[in-house]
């Protein structure tokens, strides 16, 4: 949490901003299967695809196979790049949908998807990384020690807390700015307890 996934893909969608269609949806925990495909859909009938969207439109039936049949037809040719977010929050049966997008992306040309998740999503096999190189993994790993302390030093951080708050934010971008959001004056106390509190909403869980 807090390494700098999100701003990863709003980094993508920066440099591509223009130049091809960009989607971005947040996983949450109560989506489903239709829900994310409707999104899709949505999507791809701005762009003049909507074999999915009439699909959603006229049918009470909602099977993934046909689902996937219509993206296939849509996603032709199309230069589309779609990011989902905080894809550890996927249910089940969201889940089933992003795997069976992510299968389906595997046999076509021009559309790419970034699913960011702090786990490693359960529909990417090692098969599909590994062997195959369908799948793309990157690892983030956060920030070294260098930048760690001059994002500290550029805040205000007293000198003399700045190695102490580099070794405990481990690089991660979110808890430096965390500890030095307080400013120089209350970094010791407001850092810690910041950081501590986003730990107790965000990762115990």
């Amino acid at each position: 949490a807090g390494i700098g996934k999100t701003t990863r893909g709003a980094k993508v969608c920066e440099t591509l901003r223009g130049s091809r269609p960009l989607f971005w949806r947040q996983v949450r925990p109560w989506d489903t299967a239709i829900d994310l495909a409707t999104r899709v859909a949505m999507f791809l009938k701005a762009l003049g695809r909507t074999g999915l969207h009439n699909h959603f439109s006229v049918s009470e039936a909602r099977e993934l196979s046909r689902i996937e049949e219509l993206l296939v037809e849509d996603l032709a040719g199309l230069r589309a790049v779609l990011i989902f977010d905080d894809v550890q929050y996927a249910s089940e049966d969201a889940e089933a949908f992003l795997s069976l997008f992510s299968r389906v992306l595997q046999v076509q040309r021009g559309t790419s998807a970034l699913f960011l998740s702090r786990t490693a999503p359960r529909f990417c096999s090692q098969r599909e990384v590994v062997l195959e190189g369908s799948i793309m993994a990157m690892t983030l790993g956060g920030l070294d020690k260098k930048s760690s302390a001059a994002l500290l030093t550029d805040a205000g951080v007293p000198v003399a807390l700045i190695n102490r708050f580099t070794e405990a934010a481990g690089g991660s971008p979110l808890f430096l700015q965390l500890f030095a959001g307080r400013g120089a004056q209350e970094a010791t106390a407001e850092g810690w307890n910041s950081v501590a509190t986003y730990i107790a909403e965000q990762i115990e869980p």
